[in-house]
């Protein structure tokens, strides 16, 4: 039971891992237009696991092809909240980079940072659910 746990656990967020890590290479090579910061605070949020913690909430508007967008979305990895709102405060002029393909999609730091650690856990948790299941049988 752990043993398939493990593995249907670990399978999903090595997965995952997967899909960000590429969309994380894609951004490396998004246009990039002006934008600028409209709102940048910390915000209490609560996760999956109902914890509360402190995020960066920070919002910029930019346009595309003569369309106005507005985009949330600082990186597509993890960023500390106190170091992203002194960065972006209100008023900012920032260079955006949007996907090309979905010009609504769009970040202020390509790439991306705290994949390794999806990586990690996935793999993790399957060992940790073979471990489990092989000790469970003994």
């Amino acid at each position: 039971m752990f043993t398939v746990a493990g593995w249907v656990v670990g399978i999903t967020l090595l997965l995952i891992w997967f899909v960000q890590r590429r969309q994380a290479r894609a951004s490396l090579r998004w246009p990039a237009v002006p934008g600028r910061i409209q709102e940048s605070r910390i915000i209490k949020a609560r996760d999956s696991d109902g914890e509360a913690s402190k995020v960066a909430f920070v919002t910029y508007a930019y346009a595309v092809g003569g369309t106005s967008l507005r985009g949330k979305r600082v990186s597509l990895g993890k960023t500390n909240a106190r170091t992203t709102v002194q960065k972006y405060p209100k008023g900012t002029e920032v260079r955006v980079f949007y996907d090309p393909h979905k010009p609504g999609s769009a970040v202020l730091e390509p790439g991306g940072s705290g994949l390794i650690a999806l990586l990690i856990v996935g793999i993790i948790v399957i060992l940790g659910g073979i471990v489990l299941g092989a000790s469970r049988s003994l």
